[in-house]
């Protein structure tokens, strides 16, 4: 999920889309909303980095200027 939340940040920060120092805010509003669910399998893990993505790309107008 970190990974996942910090390339949608880090690639929106690359297109002028989203200040630098909002990248950690973007993680941390991924673990907030995600929360610590266990991983219990592969498809866990490909479930959680979609849905990781979409909340990111979401949460990415609350930062911008």
């Amino acid at each position: 999920m970190l990974n996942a939340a910090n390339e949608i940040a880090v690639d929106l920060f690359l297109h002028d889309a989203l200040p630098f120092t909002s990248i950690p805010d973007i993680v941390e509003g991924c673990l907030e909303k995600l929360g610590d669910d266990p991983i219990t399998s592969l498809d866990d893990v490909y479930l959680v980095d979609v849905e990781a993505r979409r909340v990111a790309g979401g949460l990415a107008p609350r930062f911008t200027g």
